[in-house]
């Protein structure tokens, strides 16, 4: 558990340079600052980090898509830009207001 704790934290760290790096919003990052002490502990802490990297991970995947339906609307391919905006409409690429931005 503590080798996933380290993967997920390396994880989360070059998602938050990406989201940084594109100057969009970045949410809470609050696992690292939970204790880890116990197998109990450290298990609430997993599942916080594996929810914030997911949050990440919408959110990235949310950019790419506009910039994707962006350049599908500049080579006038509409069908796939409606197609991909539908995408973004879905509630499941929606972000979670626990997981707001920090600032």
């Amino acid at each position: 558990m503590r080798q996933e704790w380290a993967w997920l934290f390396r994880e989360q760290q070059m998602f938050y340079d990406e989201l940084v790096g594109l100057k969009l919003p970045v949410p809470r990052r609050l696992a690292s600052q939970m204790p880890r002490d116990s197998i109990d502990e450290l298990r609430k802490a997993l599942n916080r980090i594996r929810e914030e990297n997911n949050r990440m991970k919408i959110r990235l995947n949310r950019y790419r898509t506009q910039v994707e339906i962006r350049e599908s609307v500049q080579e006038g391919w509409y069908e796939h830009a409606q197609f991909m905006q539908s995408l973004l409409a879905d509630p499941i690429y929606q972000s979670d207001v626990e997981m707001s931005d920090e600032e």
